[in-house]
């Protein structure tokens, strides 16, 4: 049992002791199976903050500690200063939601707290949400045609039934779903949706912009974000200093200064070529950021051919970077080629399956 989640609730809850016995246990749990418990504590986030320069988050706490005995990231070796640390909004936001269902569930009734909110101003980018109260209304715009927001602070779901959407400086925005482009920047979000266009999202060195999912038709584009889920239908993923959870792209990827956990790759044919090919790429990054996959690379047939008639797929890796997992090829049989300076995490990396 996490002890500084239960010492939590027991400030919060009072008296309510099963309650606070039974939140805890199921607390924790759901941590655990949403990725949100610290790499360090092996407990739920307290206070979670971002290393910047790999995208990796921790407890605030257990990271000062470790940055006692060595300024590196305790998951990746890499580097940082304590101004690379920034209060991640998007992981608190989960955690957040993860107790108020729990609440619901379990009839508690705490005393109701402002959501943390991004400030348009903050003293310094380590210093946690803002204590200002704001009050948690949900505003909805539905539109036919394209929808423009620009420094919002409010809650918000905005729908295009025909048009795109363009967002500038807002940092509590819950679904965006568009038909065509989606253009953001300086926003974070939970769901971010584009049937029949492309999305970028870019955010900035300072404020990383964060997103739970990022789906699009088309190609996807972010520069400086977090999401725990990136997916093109049709085209391909391009990121740069980013963190990613988890990638579904068609035949091409393409990193640079990135960490990402695992990776899907739709492989397709090119002409005059029988076989169908997909390709990761790992480009240097200007400011010195590595590129790392932590997890599995699947490469699946092209889906509109049947797996019967295709007898082999291929996957090229370029670049530099390191690679911590293992290669699977699905429904089809494969091979790979590795080219540039990749590293290997370990020595058993390549296990086709």
């Amino acid at each position: 049992m996490s002890y500084k989640v239960e010492a939590h609730f027991k400030l919060k809850y009072g008296g309510q002791m099963e309650a606070t016995s039974n939140f805890t246990t199921l607390y924790t749990e759901k941590c655990e199976q949403k990725g949100l418990d610290c790499p360090i504590c092996f407990e739920p986030y307290t206070n979670p903050h971002i290393i910047t320069t790999c995208l990796h988050v921790f407890c605030k706490t257990c990271l000062e500690k470790s940055m006692d005995r060595r300024a590196q990231c305790p998951s990746c070796n890499t580097a940082f200063k304590a101004e690379d640390l920034k209060y991640s909004f998007n992981d608190n936001n989960r955690l957040e939601a993860i107790k108020n269902k729990i609440e619901e569930k379990l009839g508690i009734k705490p005393e109701p707290k402002p959501a943390p909110v991004s400030p348009k101003k903050r003293k310094t980018p380590s210093e946690g949400p803002s204590s200002s109260p704001i009050k948690k209304t949900i505003k909805n715009i539905i539109q036919e045609d394209d929808i423009v927001l620009k420094d919002k602070n409010e809650y918000f779901d905005a729908i295009s039934i025909a048009g795109g959407i363009k967002a500038t400086n807002c940092y509590q925005l819950r679904h965006l779903i568009a038909i065509k482009d989606i253009n953001l920047r300086n926003v974070n979000a939970d769901e971010v949706t584009s049937h029949e266009g492309k999305i970028i999202a870019m955010g900035s060195p300072k404020m990383t912009s964060e997103f739970n999912l990022i789906h699009a038709s088309e190609k996807v584009c972010l520069v400086y974000a977090s999401a725990n889920s990136v997916k093109s239908t049709r085209d391909s993923v391009a990121i740069r200093a980013s963190r990613i959870k988890e990638i579904e792209a068609v035949k091409v990827v393409i990193m640079s200064g990135c960490t990402v956990s695992d990776i899907t790759l739709e492989a397709r044919f090119e002409k005059d070529n029988p076989i169908p090919r997909a390709c990761l790429h790992l480009n240097p990054h200007s400011e010195g950021l590595k590129n790392r996959v932590d997890g599995v690379i699947r490469v699946l047939p092209p889906q509109d051919k049947s797996p019967e008639s295709i007898e082999n797929v291929k996957l090229s890796i370029e670049g530099e970077g390191v690679l911590c997992g293992f290669i699977d090829f699905v429904d089809c049989e494969g091979n790979y080629t590795l080219s540039g300076g990749i590293k290997l995490g370990c020595q058993d990396y390549i296990n086709e399956i």
